[in-house]
C-alpha cells in the first residue's frame, strides 16, 4: 500500500505542475481536470460511476484537497485521440506511452507507473494451448 500512496502522490505532483506550466487544462471551468478514459469494460468500469477508473480519480480528489476536481469522461479511444490531436487539455488514465502514437513518450508529460499488469492465458490441463504455436500456424 506504501507504493500504491508514493506512486499517486508523484502522479499528483506532476498533474499540478503540468496544472502550472498548461493552466488551460483545467477545461472549461476552472479547477476541473478532466480525467479520460478508453476503457469501458471491467474492472476500469463496472457500472455508472463505479469501478477502477472512477476510485482512482476519487483517490485524486481525496488528495487535491479541493483544490482541483478530477471529472472521469469516458470516450471511444478515436474520440480520445481525435482531442489529443487537436490539443485539448486533461489527463489519460491507465495508459502506456507505447499505446499512444508516434512521439507519445516525448509528446506528452507522463507520470509514474501506478499499475503493472501482464495478460495470462488459462486452459484446461486436457486442452492445452499453447499461444506461440498457433500464432505461428
Amino acid at each position: 500500500m506504501k507504493c500504491w500512496t508514493s506512486c499517486l502522490i508523484a502522479f499528483l505532483n506532476k498533474c499540478l505542475i503540468m496544472l502550472l506550466v498548461f493552466p488551460s487544462v483545467t477545461g472549461a471551468t476552472e479547477n476541473v481536470i478532466r480525467a479520460w478514459t478508453y476503457y469501458n469494460v471491467p474492472p476500469f468500469v463496472t457500472g455508472k460511476g463505479q469501478g477502477l477508473v472512477y476510485d482512482f480519480v476519487e483517490l485524486l480528489n481525496l488528495h487535491a484537497e479541493k483544490n482541483y476536481q478530477f471529472q472521469v469522461i469516458v470516450y471511444p479511444r478515436k474520440r480520445l485521440d481525435a482531442y489529443l490531436d487537436a490539443g485539448e487539455q486533461g489527463i489519460v488514465l491507465f495508459v502506456n506511452w507505447e499505446w499512444m502514437g508516434e512521439n507519445a513518450q516525448t509528446k506528452y508529460l507522463w507520470g509514474p507507473a501506478i499499475l503493472t499488469d501482464q495478460n495470462e492465458i488459462i486452459s484446461r490441463v486436457d486442452r492445452k494451448s499453447n499461444l506461440m504455436e498457433e500464432k505461428n500456424h
